[in-house]
């Protein structure tokens, strides 16, 4: 009796083991409780091929399995459940610093960063001002002079291929902007303008 008791349970967790379900109570996570489960959503998993759950069972801090909704939901039925509706998820999410709304912003701008050169950064420019009407503001980021030799971009590098339209790039750092004459026609930026405190304006030779 004793060796068909063992074989009967050595079998179950061996199909538990194997296919992640079970009947009812017959598996470890199956009889686990959950604190939160999150169905018909898009749950991302960090799984190498992209793949996206649909639902999400979490035990306090930690996230206990992912799958179908209504395999979760059948799982861990009378726990506490949200439905997301089609919205994303995403585990461990920190906000510790990121600039979110820019970096949203920046798909919709000119892209320059990894450009080698000047005439790279530039032939971008162009591309962009060729795809919108006269006098709308081109923006972008990405920059990195120091990956063309350090020569700092003038505005005049701008005016070249950017000529109607007001133009404005940040360095890839996003502490230096890149303007062209019409943007900083338009901020009242001249010759005579003073420097903001903690920072400078670049003059050529031309003011």
């Amino acid at each position: 009796m004793r060796l068909r008791s063992t074989l009967a349970l050595t079998l179950v967790l061996a199909f538990c083991a194997a296919t992640g379900y079970a009947p009812r109570d017959s598996c470890a996570q199956q009889r686990r409780k959950v604190s939160l489960v999150l169905t018909n959503g898009k749950v991302f998993t960090a799984d190498a091929r992209g793949k996206l759950a649909e639902a999400v069972a979490v035990d306090g801090e930690r996230i206990v399995t992912v799958g179908t909704s209504r395999e979760i939901a059948a799982r861990y039925e009378g726990a506490r459940t949200v439905d997301l509706k089609g919205k994303l998820t995403t585990p461990g999410f920190n906000d510790a610093h990121i600039h979110f709304l820019g970096g949203g912003l920046s798909l919709l701008r000119v892209n320059l960063i990894g450009a080698k050169t000047l005439a790279e950064a530039k032939a971008r420019v162009a591309a962009r001002a060729g795809e919108v009407q006269p006098g709308v503001w081109i923006l972008g980021r990405g920059w990195d002079h120091t990956l063309w030799g350090g020569e700092w971009p003038t505005r005049k590098d701008l005016d070249e291929v950017a000529p109607n339209n007001p133009a404005i790039f940040q360095r890839v750092d996003g502490h230096v902007s890149w303007a062209n004459s019409l943007a900083l026609a338009k901020a009242g930026v001249t010759r005579e303008t003073k420097a903001p405190e903690g920072g400078e304006i670049l003059h050529d030779a031309g003011g």
